[in-house]
């Protein structure tokens, strides 16, 4: 075979390798442009997050995220786990959070007196763990690399403190693959000593739901 159809043959598989099935870049593709801009150290160090943009998942572009160059940019939501199904997967160091006092965003968690109010959205692969301890209410909004510990360090607290056990549990799973999370949301249960057969689950919880309690 002459080289300089050797030659062509390697650049077209170069190619196709930086590309993934959906059109969009490879994992390799992106991990290089990570590296090339001195970036990816960095995105590891904020959790290796992916946000997605794909028709295929008929989700609104309802969050704003930092890319690799440091603009805002819009996309449907945020997970470490690279989709080679989808039309783009971009890797991201942030995201832009809602004002909202009420409004409990991805990964964190919030208390507030029971006649205060506490909502949260966008469970997708995502589950919301919501309970009352003593005068306190509490909300998460759980995704696959939440660090739970500081919620059971926070809930323990507050058990002791209000001298009261966590009541009106809710854990509402997200409808696409939300498993892991919904596991993060029991071990958080168990955690505090509480029967997990005292929770009410809503599995009719979607993208779309806006939780509010």
């Amino acid at each position: 075979m002459p080289y300089t159809r050797r030659a062509n043959i390697r650049k077209n598989r170069k190619r196709t390798s930086r590309k993934q099935k959906a059109g969009g870049k490879s994992l390799e593709a992106i991990m290089i442009e990570l590296k090339e801009k001195g970036k990816y150290d960095t995105w590891v160090s904020k959790g290796s997050y992916f946000t997605y943009r794909s028709p295929k998942l008929t989700l609104p572009m309802k969050y704003t995220f930092i890319n690799i160059d440091g603009n805002p940019i819009p996309g449907q939501m945020r997970s470490k786990e690279y989709r080679s199904d989808l039309e783009e997967n971009i890797p991201i160091f942030g995201q832009i959070i809602k004002k909202d006092p009420n409004f409990v965003n991805q990964g964190t968690f919030r208390t507030t007196g029971v006649s205060g109010r506490l909502t949260t959205s966008g469970l997708a692969t995502c589950s919301g763990l919501s309970m009352t301890v003593g005068t306190q209410k509490f909300l998460t909004h759980l995704d696959a690399g939440t660090d739970i510990k500081p919620m059971i360090a926070h809930l323990l607290k507050l058990i002791k403190t209000e001298g009261a056990m966590p009541t009106n549990i809710n854990i509402y799973p997200g409808n696409l693959n939300s498993s892991v999370t919904e596991q993060l949301a029991k071990d958080i249960i168990s955690r505090c000593g509480t029967n997990l057969e005292t929770v009410q689950i809503h599995r009719d919880t979607c993208m779309f739901s806006n939780i509010v309690i």
